[in-house]
């Protein structure tokens, strides 16, 4: 498995939700794993399902780690 940008690896182990308690390693899996949108995510995990503060933060997760899914797919065909 490819190593993750700087951007998306730091503070892994940080909640992303803290209404219930869902760390940013959790969401990156989740998208890895096939979840391709905010209410797909928060099926998976359970993020922006309390206050909707996190959201944004969500949304931002899922287009970077799209982005780094869209450059490995890039690499292998180069």
């Amino acid at each position: 498995q490819n190593a993750l940008p700087r951007e998306l690896s730091k503070n892994l182990s940080r909640n992303v939700c803290v209404c219930y308690d869902v760390p940013k390693q959790e969401i990156i899996d989740s998208v890895l794993n096939g979840a391709k949108t905010l209410d797909e995510v928060s099926n998976q995990t359970y993020a922006c399902q309390g206050s909707g503060c996190c959201i944004r933060q969500v949304e931002r997760l899922i287009e970077l780690v799209e982005e780094h899914k869209e450059q490995l797919s890039a690499d292998k065909t180069n």
